[in-house]
C-alpha cells in the first residue's frame, strides 16, 4: 500500500478498495460507507458478510433505499444505535451507525430512522417531500412508486410527536 507503507504505527488505516474488499477481518472497528446508493452499499456489505467481515460499528449514509441497507444489517445481526436526519445545502441525508445488539427497527423506522418521530429535522423532510411528491403526481399523473412513498410518509407524519 503506497499510501501508507507503516500502518500498524498509525491510528488510522486507509484503503484505496471497492468497499470492504481489501479490509481484512477485525483489522478496523469502524467502516463508514456514505454518498453512494442504497443498492450499492448493500453490495458491499453482502461482500463483506459473505467473507466474514463483520466489524464492530459501521456509519451510513445512503442516498436512497435506506431499508434495503438496513434489513442486510439485520439480516447479519447488526442493529441501529444512532439514527438521524441531517440537511446540507438543501438536501437531507439519513446517517445512522449499526452495531451488534442495537435497536431493530420496526414499521417505519426502516425508511425513517428509529428517532424519526422525535427528529425535527425528519418532521421537516417530510412536509418537504410530501409537496415535493403530490406536485410530481398532479404534474404526471399515477405513479405507483410515489403514491406508495406518500403512503409512508403520511403512515410516518401521524406519528410525529414534536
Amino acid at each position: 500500500n503506497k499510501l501508507m507503507t507503516n500502518y500498524k504505527e498509525c491510528n488510522n488505516i486507509c484503503r484505496v478498495s471497492d468497499g470492504c474488499d481489501k479490509l481484512l477481518p477485525n483489522e478496523v472497528d469502524n467502516v463508514v460507507l456514505a454518498g453512494l446508493g442504497g443498492n450499492e452499499i448493500t453490495n458491499i456489505l453482502f461482500r463483506a458478510f459473505k467473507e466474514n467481515k463483520q466489524y464492530k460499528k459501521y456509519i451510513l449514509s445512503p442516498n436512497k433505499d435506506v431499508d434495503k441497507v438496513k434489513a442486510i444489517l439485520i439480516q447479519n445481526g447488526y442493529g441501529i444505535k444512532e439514527d438521524q436526519y441531517a440537511l446540507e445545502a438543501g438536501v437531507y441525508y439519513s446517517i445512522f451507525s449499526a452495531i451488534k445488539g442495537g435497536t431493530i427497527p420496526i414499521g417505519n423506522e426502516i425508511y425513517y430512522g428509529i428517532n424519526f418521530r422525535t427528529d425535527p429535522l425528519f418532521k421537516e423532510f417530510c412536509y418537504k417531500r410530501i409537496n415535493h411528491l403530490e406536485e410530481i403526481l398532479k404534474t404526471h399523473g399515477h405513479a405507483e412508486g410515489i403514491e406508495k412513498e406518500l403512503k409512508r410518509l403520511y403512515e410516518a407524519k401521524g406519528e410525529v410527536i414534536i
